[in-house]
């Protein structure tokens, strides 16, 4: 780093890190633990930066999934930088995970208001109304984002959750594949493919999709969430349950939507799932 004085870099790492780490393109215990690091690297140089509080709680809740902690770090990111829109986006998505859903709606639409052409705001307004389970509600948001920038991954890939809940299953496997679609035209088996493949009563595709995810090479990462989800949909509980507690075991961050996601609904009223929210302090 040029200025290792200079604390506002420091949330930029720490975010940098913190996106690699969510969009899986490195191990998300090592991104998550290096955003926690530069986090508090640069609050021990300035502690007046909402960004960097911000940062930290993301981290917080990603990495330590320590709901309290992470609360505190936000809501003093909002005090100290109340117009950092990305701050009020972040903090909806913790409430979200908490089921706090009338709060989290409010607060990614403040982030809204602060900066109305994000696509990653946008996105996160559809997020956030996706697990409050207000689908409809949630569909306009991504489609903006597809018409300002058709080849913003999120705006197809989060489109597509929301398409398969209201029952357009074709539609959300030709979005999602349009959002993971590779420079040569292909689309690369993953979990999420299978699942759309499934939905769309294309089962022996994701069965094939399936095979070719977890016959993985050595040193790719696939978040054990994302095969305990297509275990759920495809209605095989035992073992969506069994890939669930290794995610837990692994700390795979997806883990924070387990009380919300729609995914595991059919899961809820298992004594190993009850038992798993209970260990992440989301059963209430």
């Amino acid at each position: 780093m040029a200025d290792p004085g200079f604390a506002l870099a420091y949330a930029g790492l720490a975010d940098a890190y913190n996106t690699l780490g969510s969009m899986r393109f490195m191990a998300p215990g090592e991104a998550f633990t290096r955003a926690k690091l530069a986090a508090t690297q640069g609050l021990a140089i300035d502690d007046s930066l909402g960004e960097l509080h911000s940062s930290l709680a993301n981290v917080l809740r990603q990495l330590d999934w320590d709901w309290e902690a992470s609360e505190r770090e936000f809501l003093r990111a909002i005090a100290l930088n109340p117009g950092f829109a990305i701050g009020h986006d972040r903090y909806a998505l913790l409430l979200s995970l908490l089921g706090r859903h009338d709060e989290a709606v409010a607060s990614v639409r403040r982030a809204l208001e602060l900066d109305p052409l994000s696509l990653i705001i946008h996105t996160a307004v559809g997020d956030v109304h996706f697990y409050a389970r207000r689908f409809e509600e949630a569909l306009p948001y991504y489609r903006w984002c597809q018409q300002m920038d058709p080849t913003f991954r999120p705006g197809n890939t989060d489109l597509a959750r929301s398409l398969d809940q209201v029952g357009a299953h074709d539609e959300a496997l030709e979005s999602f594949e349009r959002g993971t679609r590779e420079a040569d035209g292909t689309v690369p088996p993953s979990t999420g493919l299978a699942i759309y493949q499934w939905r769309a009563g294309r089962e022996a595709e994701a069965r094939a999709t399936m095979a070719s995810v977890m016959d993985r090479p050595a040193g790719r990462y696939v978040a054990p969430f994302g095969i305990a989800s297509f275990h759920a949909v495809a209605g095989e509980t035992e073992a969506a349950l069994d890939w669930l507690e290794r995610a837990y075991a692994q700390h795979d961050a997806s883990m924070t939507l387990l009380r919300v996601h729609p995914r595991l609904d059919q899961l809820r009223t298992e004594p190993r799932f009850r038992e798993l929210l209970r260990k992440m302090r989301l059963d209430h």
